[in-house]
């Protein structure tokens, strides 16, 4: 019956949020929202007698609501997404189904968890210079990034100093990560050196 299902739903969450949590960097809450989550969707959908539009529609908001407020990496929406999955098959009555389902998907990401794989991911950096209020940076540091960067996107832009100066953010990937303090140089020459921070990219997911 119903707590049988609320039951399996809660052990679908809990292994749902054990995998989640090895090797990976993450927060109490989201390990919270794991477990509850798949318990939520089977008595949302149960309640409202199999109706599974509405159900679905309920349950995605219960999900997505965690991501109002905290910004969410692909490895988290992919995670709440199993777990609302979960719900649903144990609110449909599937749960050998769905503990097939859940043990496949797991032990995929469980596997990328463990094997190398190369990526550009240490390439990525968000680069921020201060520039004065006077220097029209629409095109001040093209020819700079172009040299030590395949890529870069200009994602944000903020007043400081009451107006007197500009802080950009760059999204950029680096042709080769060893010459950062070259780059750093040049663009100091072309801000006035003024300050210009280089770090991780923030967009970094891992599995």
């Amino acid at each position: 019956g119903l707590i049988y299902c609320a039951l399996i739903a809660l052990g679908f969450g809990l292994l749902t949020a054990l995998v989640y949590a090895i090797k990976s960097n993450y927060s109490k809450n989201m390990l919270i929202t794991l477990i509850i989550l798949p318990i939520i969707v089977n008595v949302v959908l149960t309640i409202i007698n199999g109706s599974i539009g509405v159900g679905i529609a309920i349950a995605g908001t219960f999900g997505l609501v965690r991501f109002r407020s905290v910004p969410g990496t692909a490895k988290d929406i992919c995670y709440i997404f199993l777990s609302m999955a979960t719900g649903l098959m144990c609110s449909a009555g599937q749960v050998g189904y769905g503990g097939i389902v859940l043990g496949a998907v797991l032990l995929i990401l469980l596997a990328f968890k463990f094997i190398p794989i190369k990526n550009n991911g240490s390439c990525e950096r968000d680069v921020r210079i201060t520039v004065p209020e006077s220097l029209n940076f629409t095109n001040a540091f093209d020819d700079v990034f172009k040299k030590y960067t395949s890529q870069k996107e200009l994602v944000k832009i903020k007043t400081t100093n009451m107006g007197s100066t500009f802080d950009l953010t760059y999204s950029v990937i680096m042709i080769d990560p060893k010459k950062e303090k070259e780059m750093i140089d040049e663009l100091r020459i072309r801000n006035g050196n003024l300050p210009v921070m280089s770090s991780v990219s923030a967009k970094k997911d891992e599995l």
